[in-house]
């Protein structure tokens, strides 16, 4: 490609500046002249040649970069666990359910590992309150990976009762880890029972009643 941008150069400086005869006035000026024009011809071609090589250069570091980038994120992609909107809503329902059964008026609200909501059940009759206090309660669970009842027990003894000030954290029984394996995929929450053990009593019938269908 070099050799191709000088023979042009020699061309075209052949056309504008036809070559000298061998003698005359002037000739060495004439050469000299032309020489010069081949000369700067040349190191503009090879100027564009060294430009075009680190315009390559910079393109393909790029390119590289971002390969590589695209591996170390796929490399540092987790696997995750969903529970099924269908078995959440049963889980729900079981939990109201149990509860309504020994006449106390509850809501059940199940959510994610980042405790979105996946299923919300208000029994007849509960409070308005509770879908809060369900959800507080499920929240505060997969945010502590703990049972809220022993959560509960825990700030009665440590420092832990400070966070409960925080929005939504709520240290009182009815909220419950949902587990596949070792690995934390959500929680479910119950309130309106007169009563937390009672609430958590509810909500372990609602876990009971989803938890060997987890896969």
């Amino acid at each position: 490609m070099l050799w191709q941008s000088i023979r042009l150069a020699i061309s075209t400086l052949d056309k504008v500046h036809p070559a000298v005869a061998d003698d005359g006035p002037g000739v060495e000026r004439r050469c000299e002249l032309r020489i010069g024009r081949l000369a700067r011809a040349v190191g503009g071609a090879l100027e564009w040649e060294e430009r075009a090589m680190l315009f390559n250069v910079r393109i393909w570091a790029a390119l590289a970069g971002v390969a590589m980038s695209g591996s170390i994120a796929v490399a540092q992609t987790l696997p995750t666990h969903r529970i099924p909107a269908a078995l959440a809503a049963e889980a729900a329902s079981e939990t109201v359910s149990v509860c309504a059964k020994q006449g106390y008026r509850e809501t059940a609200q199940v959510v994610d590992a980042d405790g979105a909501i996946i299923a919300t059940l208000r029994g007849e009759g509960a409070g308005i309150h509770s879908l809060d206090s369900a959800l507080d309660k499920a929240y505060t669970a997969v945010s502590f990976k703990s049972d809220t009842l022993a959560l509960g027990e825990r700030a009665k003894e440590d420092a832990l009762v400070s966070l409960a000030k925080l929005p939504h954290v709520m240290f009182l029984g009815g909220g419950m880890v949902i587990k596949l394996g070792d690995e934390i995929i959500g929680a479910i929450g119950a309130a309106g029972a007169p009563g937390a053990k009672l609430d958590d009593t509810c909500a372990r019938a609602g876990l009971d009643k989803i938890k060997d269908r987890l896969q």
